[in-house]
């Protein structure tokens, strides 16, 4: 599975994430579950996807590099 970074809009909530390829369409709605399962709009979908395992390891890298949220 390929995950994609988008710019996502709900009302006036904006937020930059990584989706599955299956939701990374312009115009298409996905849910957050970090946002109490609420639906945003793709807005725009970023090239150059990553595999699921090299989004883990990019998210791991970024955690603890940021000594604030090394533990969270």
């Amino acid at each position: 599975m390929r995950y994609y970074q988008c710019r996502l809009r709900r009302r006036n909530t904006e937020v930059i994430g990584w989706i599955e390829e299956r939701g990374a369409r312009p115009g298409r709605f996905v849910e957050l579950l970090e946002f109490g399962r609420e639906l945003f709009r793709v807005e725009d979908v970023y090239p150059f996807g990553v595999d699921a395992d090299a989004l883990r390891n990019k998210q791991r890298l970024d955690r603890n590099s940021l000594a604030s949220i090394r533990n969270a």
